[in-house]
């Protein structure tokens, strides 16, 4: 049977057999702290002027490094409420990324990139405070993405990588991208509910809570576990015929980590769940940026990395050799293992659904699959 839904995110759903998951709920469907405008800090939700010349050194050497400037991401000045909101330190430094939807209008949600990870217990990012995770869509992307099409009708891709500044750098160069906030932040630990949604104690093995939406409402309960913007991210992959191509950091040698390997592979899972046909989902793997030198000297390698060191054609190069490849699906690096454990446990329909559609993608990627 086939679990292609390319109207998934446009129906309603009056029932599902969506599985139940135990999750933060934030029933109070506020927006984070708005930022406040301050000093020389102007216009549409306090967006800066394009100069930049207002940010501090810390903010612009930090993008310089990725190969950004402040009007890239429209970053602008930290505030004492997005301080407060993060929960920060008064004495850090930093700058805020402010969110947007796929159209590249502005949304109340931002991530403030640290400066002085010494005052945050060595953190690199801070978003406020009991917020689901949400897409990051680069300000410019649908444009991008448009000009891509039309210079590359034969190479329909969109990128998905980890941070913000990584999927700006790759608009900046051309290519459609999205970011996530963290390998595996395409989930999200808290979800947003109507206030009038019930809540009981589950009968099934686990006690699980279930929640029942109001009568009417045109959520879709998969989806609550989701990053906000995932699936409007999966709209429009199937509005415009894309390959999505998971770049995540390669290590010192050029080769993933397990567990960022795993997640990417996740990832892929979820996209064929919701429709997307497991030979169109691919993965890149950056190589390493100076081979033969000393391991010692190598650091790990992002998508803004390799733009900066290698450029935009060497980024061509690999898309075009993973874009028709049918081993590049990304591969869990024990699949037996992982359908093994979810087997031993309960499962609802969803997740026998989910297992069907993981066997089938391991099974695509290593050949050709038998149809009638």
């Amino acid at each position: 049977m086939s679990t292609d839904r390319p109207d998934l995110f446009k129906a309603l759903s009056g029932s599902s057999s969506g599985s139940d998951q135990s999750l933060e709920v934030d029933f109070s469907q506020q927006h984070p702290l708005q930022p406040q405008q301050s000093g020389n800090v102007t216009g549409l939700h306090g967006l800066p002027p394009t100069g930049g010349s207002e940010h501090l050194p810390t903010t612009l050497d930090d993008l310089r490094k990725s190969g950004l400037e402040p009007k890239d991401l429209r970053v602008r000045l930290l505030t004492p409420s997005e301080r407060t909101a993060c929960n920060m330190g008064m004495q850090s430094l930093g700058y805020v990324i402010p969110y947007f939807d796929l159209n590249g209008s502005p949304i109340p949600y931002y991530r403030v990139k640290i400066c002085t990870p010494q005052f945050e217990a060595n953190l690199k990012y801070k978003a406020p405070k009991k917020q689901p995770n949400h897409i990051y869509f680069p300000p410019g992307f649908k444009t991008t993405l448009q000009n891509w099409l039309d210079k590359n009708p034969h190479t329909r891709i969109v990128l998905i990588t980890e941070g913000e500044k990584k999927a700006s750098a790759a608009i900046k160069s051309g290519f459609p991208c999205v970011g996530l906030s963290g390998v595996d932040s395409w989930r999200s630990r808290t979800i947003l509910l109507p206030s009038d949604t019930e809540l009981y104690q589950g009968t099934e093995r686990g006690k699980k809570i279930r929640a029942k939406l109001p009568a009417g409402n045109s959520a879709i309960p998969e989806l609550l576990s989701l990053a906000i913007g995932f699936g409007s991210l999966v709209d429009c992959i199937v509005q415009y015929n894309l390959t999505p191509i998971v770049i995540f950091d390669s290590d010192e040698v050029g080769t993933l980590k397990s567990e960022v390997q795993r997640a990417a592979t996740m990832l892929a899972y979820e996209l064929r769940f919701l429709g997307i046909p497991s030979n169109r989902i691919k993965q890149i793997i950056l190589p390493d940026l100076f081979p033969g030198e000393d391991i010692a000297m190598k650091v790990k390698v992002g998508l803004d990395d390799f733009l900066v060191a290698k450029g935009t054609s060497a980024l061509t190069g690999l898309i075009g050799r993973v874009y028709n490849d049918p081993t590049a699906f990304p591969k869990h690096p024990n699949p037996k293992g992982y359908i093994n454990s979810q087997m031993s446990n309960f499962m609802d329909r969803k997740e026998h659904h989910q297992i069907a559609s993981i066997i089938l993608s391991e099974l695509d990627s290593r050949g050709l699959r038998l149809r009638e």
